[in-house]
């Protein structure tokens, strides 16, 4: 009895550890998955919507993006500016301006409107007070996210990019591609990085910075090189090897778990021989 007892106790010790040890990749797998629904959908609803009324949400984002530019200075938007700021390019109403794309570290997540906890547990936030990430001269959008999350990867592996490196942002039927032209790390009211210049169209990615200690900010900084054509393929195909990856490696892991597993109860019955 008491070698039963000590077998379904080593059986279900391994399943916690099992659990534990793949969390971060079934977490990951899941919001991986839930963001490329959300792409392919946000897509859909981009291109049944005609071209007239596509332009007339863009024509109302320069508009705001103009009212910042005068303003000329960074600041955190008033009580009564809100509504309009949560308002403006939100086609669907449900607060996602579009999605940004990086190749190089894997990332194709939706962008949302503020930087609130709930956002920034699932997508990218777009910071308020800055310009929305379209086309024109005079723009510099802000967009965070976390690193280091063992529910989602996020910005985990923004440190990766280097200067000349690329990325897409993505906002209703139009793409623009951006390089990165600077990289640094400052402190959190150290904000002259993030002001508008009135010649240039910028697009900052920030994240906590050193890992696990988050007492700096990590800004990687784009410079707009133009429109982008985009490809064919749907939102689900392009972000698809994203999520198999992660799927690959829930299959590893579970598959060693239970060798390992198997290869000590083994040994243990051999012991009683």
């Amino acid at each position: 009895m008491k070698k039963k007892l000590f077998n379904i106790m080593l059986i279900l010790v391994f399943v916690l550890g099992l659990m534990i040890l793949l969390y971060p990749t079934i977490s990951n797998y899941i919001n991986s998955f839930t963001q490329s629904r959300a792409i392919q959908t946000y897509n859909e609803q981009a291109h049944l919507d005609n071209l007239a009324h596509n332009q007339e949400i863009l024509d109302q984002a320069k508009q705001y993006n103009q009212k910042l530019r005068e303003k000329g200075s960074l600041s955190s938007l008033a009580d009564e500016e809100m509504p309009t700021y949560l308002s403006t390019l939100n086609p669907n109403d449900d607060g996602i301006m579009g999605y940004i794309e990086i190749p190089k570290i894997d990332v194709n997540l939706t962008i949302a409107h503020t930087v609130e906890e709930d956002v920034l547990q699932r997508m990218v936030g777009h910071l308020p007070g800055t310009s929305l990430p379209i086309e024109g001269e005079g723009v510099h959008s802000i967009l965070s996210a976390h690193r280091g999350l063992p529910s989602a990867r996020l910005f985990t592996e923004l440190a990766e990019l280097e200067v000349g490196d690329a990325f897409t942002i993505h906002v209703l039927n139009r793409a623009w591609g951006y390089t990165v032209d600077d990289i640094k790390v400052i402190l959190p009211e150290e904000v002259e990085s993030l002001v508008i210049d009135r010649d240039k169209n910028y697009v900052t990615l920030m994240t906590c910075t050193p890992y696990g200690v988050n007492s700096h900010r990590l800004l990687v900084r784009g410079a707009l090189q133009g429109e982008v054509i985009q490809e064919a393929e749907t939102a689900e195909e392009a972000i698809q090897p994203i999520y198999i990856r992660y799927k690959q490696e829930l299959i590893f892991g579970v598959a060693g778990v239970l060798l390992l597993l198997f290869i000590v109860l083994l040994i243990k019955q051999k012991g009683r021989r």
